[in-house]
C-alpha cells in the first residue's frame, strides 16, 4: 500500500487556443504498513465530513449574500 506524499506538474506544448498539449507530472509515493488497510475507509470518511461542512458554508453565505443589493454599491 502506498500514500502520495508530493506532486509536480508542468505543461507544455500548448494549443493556439492556450490549452496544454502535453501536461507532464511526477508523483512520490511512500510505501506504508499493510496493517493500515483502513486507511482508504477513514480517509473517505473524513472527506464526506469535510464535503458536508464545505455545503454548510456555501449555503450560510448565499444566504448573507441574499441580503446584499446590488443597488448598494452604485
Amino acid at each position: 500500500m502506498y500514500v502520495v506524499t508530493g506532486s509536480n506538474e508542468t505543461r507544455a506544448l500548448f494549443f493556439a487556443d492556450g490549452a496544454a498539449r502535453r501536461i507532464e507530472f511526477t508523483l512520490n509515493l511512500m510505501s506504508v504498513d499493510e496493517s493500515l488497510t483502513a486507511l482508504p475507509g477513514d480517509l473517505r470518511d473524513q472527506a464526506n465530513i469535510l464535503i458536508s461542512r464545505a455545503g454548510v458554508v456555501a449555503d450560510k453565505i448565499k444566504t448573507a449574500a441574499s441580503g446584499i443589493s446590488p443597488q448598494r454599491f452604485i
